[in-house]
């Protein structure tokens, strides 16, 4: 049998050498650094997507949260009423004559009954603010039944005032404006930022703090005279009718602040002040009126079953509802007519103009509902908000558009802006 032939042995073989074995290596190195970094790459892009993503969900429930408020604002309606003084001019009498007011204020700078001209005073005056009275859904309210149980308990000369019990029921307070607040109240997570937040007073009759109805029973008393709106009998002789509307003022320097007052009694109808909103874990320095105490007690079950207990003049911080917002602007507009089928749309300073009215040329007339409002809100990254420190970082003069101009902040803010526009159509007059 033949033998199979074995392979040769090399004699003598070498292996790799060491200037192989680097070379191989740094090879491998290389190969191994760019697979990290196209790694770190695809997860960075992947976090920044994430919390684009997360910001611009927030934001658009907050839109969503401010169109449904707004369609539910209460700002007029008919009423057989005596005409107003024949000084009043054809135009004004078109407006406000046979009518019922709730204040509705947006951008507001002019008006009586707060130290600082603007409808939130611990709210950032370089961003836009509103404020109104809305009728919401009743299941979204106080206990109304509990209400109405103890209505006997209260004297009816009370319910006959400024507005009804039923219309205090559903008479909520909604605001929304921009704070520059902490994260967290704990000493060593305090990293600030702007953000909007929405200020909501549950409609109810109690006339403590905590409810609308003392707030909005306070404007309507000195906007509208009580006797005309509920048919109370004719005003004695003797009784001096001071309701803005009655005496022909329609300017906002002439209206109070929704804010300002609020009745508590009916041995009280002058009204007394009115505790400000505030944000929610807020820096104290920046609060201009701060609450007697900043953070309340929850009190327990059976302080709100009590309607006297002064559990009922307490009132919370708001929630944030969008973050790291760099722009909030509102655009109120109203649309007349000016010729057979043709109408234009008046911004504030020309609704001014057109009404005859003497105000700051961007205060909103505050007897005059909108047609629509235009919303412009802006909001950057988180990683973006960090590398701001402080609240002025946070300002931006958004006239200025030559990039030149724009300092390291307002660089970092235009490289992580997300710019979110909503028109909101505000319902017609309530017949």
């Amino acid at each position: 049998m033949m033998q199979r032939p074995t392979a040769p042995v090399r004699h003598g073989a070498k292996g790799y050498s060491l200037l192989e074995l680097l070379t191989s290596m740094v090879l491998l190195s290389v190969i191994v650094l760019m697979l990290s970094s196209a790694l770190e790459l695809t997860m960075k892009k992947f976090r920044g997507g994430v919390d684009r993503s997360e910001n611009v969900v927030a934001t658009q429930v907050s839109l969503d949260w401010i169109q449904n408020d707004l369609r539910s604002a209460v700002t007029e309606r008919y009423a057989n009423l005596p005409p107003l003084p024949a000084s009043v001019p054809n135009i004004q009498r078109y407006y406000f004559e046979n009518r019922i007011f709730q204040l509705i204020e947006i951008n507001r700078k002019e008006g009586i009954g707060l130290s600082e001209p603007r409808s939130f005073q611990n709210g950032h005056p370089h961003f836009d603010s509103m404020v109104f009275v809305a009728k919401l859904p009743i299941d979204a309210q106080f206990s109304v039944s509990y209400d109405r149980s103890r209505r006997s308990e209260v004297p009816a000369s009370v319910s006959e005032k400024a507005v009804s019990w039923e219309a205090m029921a559903h008479a909520s307070l909604v605001g929304y404006y921009v704070a520059y607040t902490y994260d967290s109240p704990i000493a060593g997570e305090r990293r600030g930022s702007m953000r909007l937040h929405r200020h909501y007073r549950v409609g109810d009759s109690l006339m403590k703090q905590g409810y609308a109805s003392g707030l909005v029973m306070a404007v309507s008393n000195e906007v509208n005279d009580a006797f005309d709106e509920y048919g109370g009998g004719a005003r004695p002789l003797s009784s001096k009718n001071r309701a803005k509307v009655r005496l022909g003022k329609f300017a906002n320097s002439e209206l109070p602040y929704t804010f300002s007052r609020f009745i508590s009694s009916e041995d009280d109808f002058e009204g007394k002040t009115a505790i400000q909103p505030w944000p929610k874990n807020p820096v104290p320095d920046f609060l201009p009126s701060p609450p007697p105490t900043l953070y309340p007690l929850r009190g327990m079950a059976s302080n709100w079953e009590d309607p006297k207990d002064e559990i009922h003049d307490t009132v919370f911080p708001d929630e944030p509802i969008a973050h790291n917002v760099v722009r909030f602007e509102l655009k109120p507009y109203r649309q007349i007519q000016i010729g057979p089928g043709q109408y234009e749309n008046l911004d504030a300073a020309d609704m001014n103009k057109y009404l005859k009215l003497e105000s700051e040329a961007d205060d909103w007339p505050a007897l005059v509902r909108p047609d629509f409002i235009d919303i412009t809100l802006s909001i950057i990254k988180e990683s973006a908000a960090r590398r701001l420190k402080g609240p002025d970082d946070w300002i931006v003069d958004w006239t200025d558009t030559d990039p030149n101009n724009w300092s390291p902040q307002r660089e970092v803010i235009e490289q992580n802006l997300h710019t979110f526009h909503l028109r909101v159509q505000l319902n017609a007059i309530i017949e």
